[in-house]
């Protein structure tokens, strides 16, 4: 285990974070965002996600899902950017966004080190690297968008990967991040006593602002920043659900209380 300095600004200065489990969570004292710490070595994490299966199977029971939001936010990139182009999904798992992406008319590769998951993509024809980014030979400036989809939370040292992203990408290129909300209503009442969202591969616990300062301090112009579903409805959309439920589900987004926080950003 090694003690690190705040992901997001690289202070020292911290404070114990009440969490369950074992593990020690701080908060920054500069900028308020929570962490483990120490964490496990570099070589640790990767050897991890390689030898999981627990989110591969997890987005196999909930493809239907994960389709139809890849749908949606690829609808919303394609609005913003005119066409289809070339994107890179960091953490891709089994190849679900890619996959939509493959058939809006898009040019996908994939990041993935899980190797049940890595299975399933290529066994797709997809293209997916099994490499950290930093050893995947992209090239600069060579996509249009960039998705990390519940991934950045499993990366102890961030702000590399980000600025890897950022060369990446095109001038004028998008980003976009979702991650659990720290802030969302469960850990408002007190629901984190029950291990809600800290799970024992999460060493980043973002809130809105936490997730800003860190887009914005690697060079990045946050577009929209959002904290989606108030519980884990997975079966329709929420304009399709009752009118009670969509009153709490509207009431819960626009205090920032979701369960998961959405951001896309562009390259400044």
């Amino acid at each position: 285990m090694i003690e690190i300095d705040c992901p997001l600004c690289g202070a020292r200065e911290h404070g114990r974070w009440r969490a369950p489990g074992s593990r020690r969570l701080v908060r920054c004292g500069a900028c308020g965002l929570v962490y483990v710490n120490p964490v496990p070595e570099a070589d640790e994490q990767t050897q991890a996600v390689g030898d999981s299966r627990l989110y591969t199977d997890d987005q196999l029971v909930k493809r239907p899902f994960f389709r139809r939001r890849a749908h949606e936010l690829l609808e919303a990139i394609e609005r913003l950017q005119g066409k289809a182009g070339r994107l890179l999904d960091v953490g891709c798992g089994i190849g679900t966004e890619l996959e939509v992406a493959r058939e809006r008319g898009w040019r996908g590769t994939g990041i993935e080190l899980s190797v049940a998951s890595l299975k399933v993509a290529r066994s797709n024809g997809l293209q997916v690297i099994d490499k950290p980014l930093a050893d995947a030979g992209l090239k600069p400036a060579s996509f249009d968008c960039v998705t990390i989809n519940h991934a950045l939370e499993h990366i102890a040292q961030v702000r590399p990967l980000l600025d890897q992203v950022r060369q990446l990408l095109r001038p004028a290129g998008l980003l976009f991040v979702s991650v659990p909300n720290l802030h969302a209503w469960p850990h408002r009442v007190g629901a984190h006593r029950l291990g809600l969202a800290f799970n024992d591969d999460h060493y980043l616990f973002f809130t809105r602002a936490t997730l800003g300062r860190l887009l914005k301090g690697r060079g990045f112009s946050v577009l929209a920043i959002s904290t989606p579903r108030w519980i884990d409805f997975q079966r329709a959309p929420a304009s399709e659900y009752p009118a009670p439920f969509r009153a709490v589900n509207g009431a819960v987004e626009r205090l920032g209380l979701g369960l998961e926080i959405f951001a896309l950003a562009q390259v400044g």
